[in-house]
């Protein structure tokens, strides 16, 4: 399988997150630390050079749950803990209705299981 970075097309199929896509995509840039998103399931994967860091989906999930990252930097190293908060997504179903949001139905049923 080719290595590809992500397209322009929000919902073109992504790659598997795995370190060499990672590498095809940010292997050129030398960094400790490389922190994405945009894939929704989260990783954290090392390479002999670069943690890549990405927390996954910040709410955009079926499970009502808002991904994110702490990163702690010591002497002793990049500590990095994945964790998640908790939402209702019946609020945010509600908060959209309110405000109009543009294809707030296909965002809904797509990546909210509404």
């Amino acid at each position: 399988m080719e290595n590809k970075p992500i397209g322009e097309d929000p919902l073109e199929t992504l790659q598997d997150a795995s370190l060499g896509h990672l590498e095809s995509m940010f292997g050129k840039m030398d960094h400790d630390v490389i922190a994405s998103g945009h894939h929704h399931p989260g990783h954290v994967l090392r390479s002999d050079r670069t943690l890549y860091i990405n927390p996954g989906s910040l709410g955009c999930s079926r499970d009502a749950l808002a991904r994110y990252a702490v990163i702690g930097v010591s002497d002793h190293g990049i500590r990095v803990k994945l964790d998640a908060a908790v939402y209702d997504k019946e609020l945010l179903r509600r908060s959209f209705e309110k405000k109009n949001i543009p294809g707030r139905q296909y965002i809904m049923e797509s990546f909210h299981g509404f």
